[in-house]
């Protein structure tokens, strides 16, 4: 569920600055099968990828309360 959560967002931020996966992969320096699994659930992503990620994106993915 956390997962669909977590993917639906990144989703959604990549939309909103209309970046494809194809950008994002080439913008983390990652190949695109492993951005494509990060973004679609298949793969679970280390806090380290997630801050990458985020640093990248310039927004959270992950709120903590």
């Amino acid at each position: 569920m956390k997962q669909e959560l977590i993917s639906k967002r990144i989703k959604e931020i990549l939309a909103n600055n209309g970046w494809t996966l194809t950008e994002l992969a080439y913008k983390m320096d990652a190949d695109l099968a492993s951005a494509s699994r990060w973004v679609n659930g298949k793969q679970n992503m280390t806090i380290k990828t997630i801050e990458r990620m985020e640093y990248t994106l310039g927004e959270e993915i992950i709120s903590v309360l």
